[in-house]
């Protein structure tokens, strides 16, 4: 999909400030920039929460050297 260039943002600026005029503008770019911060935020949130999930998951790996090696048990003569 392609962003739209200069001559087309220009063109949907000037038919929203017909459609809402010079007063309402403003107000209309405050909600959706604000309503942009919330969707990212939750989104980073739920993001967070899966990869938290994921990694709790999965079992850490068991390296040779972190075994305990059993030493064998000998009775002790008195």
């Amino acid at each position: 999909m392609n962003m739209p260039g200069a001559t087309e943002l220009m063109a949907i600026a000037l038919v929203a400030l017909l459609i809402f005029g010079p007063r309402k503008l403003p107000e209309i770019g405050r909600s959706v920039g604000q309503a942009m911060r919330e969707f990212r935020r939750t989104s980073q949130e739920v993001m967070d929460t899966i990869h938290g999930a994921l990694e709790a998951e999965e079992p850490e790996p068991v390296h040779k050297s972190s075994r305990r090696q059993s030493t064998p048990v000998t009775e002790e003569e008195d």
